[in-house]
């Protein structure tokens, strides 16, 4: 317990001496401190022209390109000045373009190029042409070169797919170093699939540089690298600005092609559209005067040609009927000659077997048989013969019934004979 009380008296003297030590502080007099002079940095004459003529130039160009000159020969710069006519390339430092653009508040969003100002060794393009057709322009003047060393990729650099010129060998070691997968096929070397080596923004090393220049892979472009650019207020980076025109081409036709079908499907005149939209409404009115059969100076042409050709088809449908009287007319004589052929064909085999008989001798035994066919033959041409009289001529007991058929239609018997010469005496008296 003691050593704590001493503990306690020990921390109340502590601060009873700091609170004595801030008393004394308080009681003293304060010093008034002055501030120390600033020291102007030297700014030269030269760089206070150069900031005025960037402002200037800033002011007096709607449009205005920040632009990469990094690996950019000085010959090719030259070239692109000569090339961009009615444009002004300005060469300028990082910091003197940034001062300028932080003193020129008039031109709105303007201070927004400030941040692309990194990671490049810039220059400004000042143009009053349109920024698309500035970026297009600068696209299409570049040369593609191989990879150095130390350089930055400007975009991800990719080996694709597909059979290379090198035989198997150490290569296929380079090849698996950097993570590309390749085989050997037919005696070559084929990487198996795309692979990326070096992404955007990153720096190409050493193996990287000396495997694309044994493939002959030229990623790199020589000439005015676009960063971004200031029109209107708005600042437009590469990625807006480097697109494909024949896309973009393609699609405002179609835009337009579309806005064309809609303008003939609702009847909305234009000049582009008055012809169309006439020869659509005179063949819709053909049309309807033939269905509803009008009577026009145009349709009667078509009307009456419609009626013949009616009549023509009326015409040989009717030819088509078969009659019936000449059907039976003609089968008459069909069956005579039909009788005709049978008649000659029996005729013709008759005298068939006469040329044989000529031909060849018969023997007894043939002549016996056939003379007994021959008389087969005969009788029954006898009874045939028989039977067609007896059909032909009736027998006694028809004839009979005949007679007195005859006998009681003609012949009057006694007693109406009686009876008729009575009437006839009466009418004499």
């Amino acid at each position: 317990m003691s050593e704590i009380v001493e503990k306690v008296e020990i921390e109340e003297n502590l601060l009873e001496k700091d609170s004595a030590k801030t008393e004394k502080k308080e009681s003293m007099p304060k010093i008034e401190e002055k501030p120390s002079p600033k020291r102007e940095a030297h700014v030269s004459d030269e760089k206070k022209k150069e900031v005025a003529e960037l402002k200037k130039l800033f002011t007096e160009y709607n449009t205005i390109a920040l632009v990469d000159l990094t690996n950019l020969p000085s010959p090719q710069l030259q070239i692109m000045r000569k090339k961009l006519d009615g444009s002004l390339i300005k060469v300028s430092k990082k910091r003197l373009i940034r001062i300028a653009l932080q003193n020129l508040k008039e031109k709105k969003g303007i201070q927004d190029f400030i941040p692309h100002l990194e990671k490049v060794m810039p220059a400004l393009i000042f143009s009053k042409d349109n920024s698309f057709k500035l970026s297009s322009f600068l696209r299409k003047n570049k040369s593609k070169v191989a990879a150095k060393p130390g350089q930055i990729a400007p975009k991800d650099l990719q080996i694709n797919a597909g059979p290379t010129p090198f035989a198997p060998g150490p290569m296929i070691g380079e090849l698996g170093s950097l993570g590309i997968k390749a085989t050997v096929e037919e005696g070559k070397i084929v990487v198996k699939q795309d692979a990326v080596v070096v992404k955007e923004g990153e720096e190409v090393n050493d193996k990287v540089a000396d495997l694309l220049t044994k493939l002959d892979i030229k990623p790199m472009e020589i000439g005015l690298n676009l960063v971004a650019a200031y029109e209107d207020g708005l600042i437009l980076d590469k990625d807006i600005l480097d697109f494909d025109e024949s896309l973009y081409v393609d699609e405002i036709k179609r835009i337009a092609g579309d806005a064309f079908k809609l303008t003939i499907g609702i009847g909305y005149v234009t000049k582009d559209n008055i012809q169309m939209l006439l020869s659509k409404a005179e063949s819709e009115a053909k049309s309807l005067v033939d269905k509803a059969g009008i009577i026009t100076n145009d349709s009667v042409k078509g009307m009456v040609a419609k009626a013949e050709n009616e009549a023509g088809n009326v015409k040989n449908l009717v030819k088509d009927v078969p009659d019936e009287s000449k059907e039976e007319k003609k089968e008459e004589p069909k069956k005579e000659e039909s009788l005709k052929e049978q008649n000659s064909t029996e005729n013709d085999e008759g005298d068939e077997k006469k040329m044989d008989t000529t031909e060849e001798i018969p023997t007894a035994e043939e002549l016996a048989e056939k003379k007994k066919l021959k008389e087969e033959e005969e009788t029954n041409k006898e009874n045939l013969e028989e039977k067609k009289e007896e059909e032909k001529a009736p027998s006694v007991h028809e004839l009979a019934e005949k007679k007195e058929e005859t006998k009681t239609d003609d012949v009057p018997s006694i007693h109406e004979l009686v009876e008729k010469k009575k009437d006839n005496d009466q009418g004499g008296q």
